[in-house]
């Protein structure tokens, strides 16, 4: 009888141990995957704000740190050299709602409300939606195929 109940707790100790030994199936919830070393992006326009461009410049990169952006700056031995000649490199996380480095928007005295479109510009048929074509028959516009 100890054999039966040692032979299952040892049976749910492996089920409840085994998952930790388990092999990663799925990629990496992350912003992006780890890597080591040195990379250098050399012959890039760089944008480091909105009013400093460097042009064929070189960013270094080290396990996903900027280590340095600048103009002839020296590549490390063991990096991973990109060449990027013609093609520009922005900072990240570029938020698209922001206004950061734009110039300020003046308020115009327009309104928002536009007058009512009373009668169509559509000849024949019409809705009030103009893209349906009321006057056209959709079988007509494709030909029948006989089978």
């Amino acid at each position: 009888m100890k054999l039966k109940s040692f032979g299952g707790l040892s049976l749910i100790l492996w089920l409840f141990v085994s998952p930790v030994f388990a092999q990663t199936t799925y990629p990496a919830n992350d912003v992006a995957t780890p890597r080591s070393g040195y990379y250098a992006f050399t012959n890039a326009k760089i944008y480091k704000d909105a009013k400093t461009i460097l042009n064929s410049a070189t960013l270094i990169i080290k396990q996903g740190k900027i280590e340095a952006v600048g103009v002839n700056l020296p590549i490390p031995k063991d990096a991973i050299v990109i060449d990027c000649k013609g093609k520009s490199i922005y900072p990240s996380f570029i938020d698209i709602y922001s206004d950061y480095g734009m110039s300020q928007v003046q308020p115009s005295m327009t309104t928002y409300r536009s007058p009512s479109q009373m009668l169509s510009n559509t000849k024949g048929p019409y809705s009030w939606n103009q893209v349906l074509k009321m006057g056209k028959m959709p079988t007509s516009l494709y030909r029948m195929a006989i089978f």
